[in-house]
């Protein structure tokens, strides 16, 4: 209790300090084209109301809240929820959470396991995770659960990773998975054949993010739901960065970071465009009006969506969370958290 109340002070009273410092790097946004704060050296014209940050706010009312109760932090994940205790032990048994990083990744797959059991709406769901990495989450519902999954990745290494931990498991627990290599921008299947699309930490590696909406919203059953997590571009550390010089900015990032993981503050470095690693990031990360602009572009209709995590680099949080309350700021982390480092997002298919 008393490390998630300091964390939300800081974080709130940090937020209200740069909201009135400053402003958005120069940088135009991919989607709207709209500049933002030059960091160089002064500021453009900006209507009082003209505020592009992407915190929570209370949705409306006609749209379910499956994740959080507003108002405030509650509960990432519904301890009632069916099947959610068996997913979490299995996520759990898979992932072996020690430190922060590795709590933080855990609560991340939980979070999003929770919101695909909030939405299953047949006794026989088929879900497809995207991006499925290590297939943490995969397994997680198909033995947890007893969904279909169908796991897929670009990269080859990844399927045998998924496979290699899928052999860990009994034969009849993973018996509803199927793994195979796809690419998430030109998915191989029917139109209409998966309950839910899930894509955790996927958006910001592809050279055209609306390929994989695209793809998600042909794919999905109607009131189907397609779920995401993203980096925030407009995170609380990105814009606090933004204050300091380029040179400065560099050497921070690079101790604290992984350079392929920011390629807008470090500039790049030949990680845009076709011939990047699909490891590598092509943009910094997206705001929820940005995710929501690319699933309404598409005719996905946006259910949830807000920011978590708490706004400092894995390598920081490892460095200063104790080992005895890392599991605690990782479970805070999944909650929806102003300028919070991630995005969060749940979209339906009319």
């Amino acid at each position: 209790m008393i490390s998630e109340i300091f964390v939300t002070l800081t974080i709130q009273v940090c937020a209200d300090l740069v909201s009135r410092m400053i402003g958005h790097s120069d940088r135009p946004s991919f989607i709207t084209n709209q500049r933002r704060f030059n960091h160089h050296g002064g500021t453009e014209a900006r209507s009082p109301d003209d505020n592009r940050f992407a915190p929570w706010t209370r949705p409306p009312p006609s749209r379910p809240t499956r994740i959080w109760r507003a108002p405030g932090f509650a509960a990432a994940v519904d301890p009632t929820m069916a099947h959610g205790d068996k997913v979490e032990r299995v996520l759990y048994e898979l992932v072996r959470p020690a430190r922060y990083v590795t709590w933080e990744y855990f609560s991340r797959q939980r979070l999003v396991a929770s919101g695909v059991l909030a939405a299953r709406g047949r006794p026989a769901s088929r879900v497809l995770d995207v991006g499925c990495g290590s297939g943490a989450l995969s397994i997680g519902l198909s033995e947890g659960a007893g969904v279909d999954v169908v796991s897929m990745d670009i990269l080859p290494a990844r399927i045998e990773a998924v496979h290699a931990r899928r052999s860990s498991r009994t034969p009849a627990a993973t018996a509803r998975m199927r793994v195979l290599q796809a690419n998430a921008e030109a998915l191989p299947f029917r139109g209409g054949s998966f309950d839910a699309v899930v894509a955790t930490e996927v958006l910001e590696h592809l050279d055209d993010p609306r390929r994989l909406f695209q793809e998600a919203s042909r794919i999905l059953r109607p009131k189907g739901r397609f779920l995401l997590t993203t980096p925030n571009r407009e995170a609380l550390l990105y814009r606090i960065l933004h204050l300091f010089p380029e040179s400065a900015v560099e050497k921070l990032a690079s101790t604290w970071t992984q350079e392929s993981l920011h390629p807008d503050l470090l500039h790049d470095h030949g990680t845009r465009g076709p011939r990047g690693h699909p490891d590598r990031h092509r943009r910094e990360g997206f705001t929820v009006a940005e995710v929501e602009a690319l699933g309404t572009s598409v005719g996905l209709r946006l259910l949830v969506g807000y920011t978590y995590r708490i706004p400092l680099p894995d390598r920081m949080m490892e460095a200063l969370t104790p080992r005895l309350l890392s599991r605690s700021m990782a479970a805070l982390g999944t909650r929806p958290l102003p300028f919070g480092l991630q995005v969060y997002a749940e979209f339906a298919r009319p």
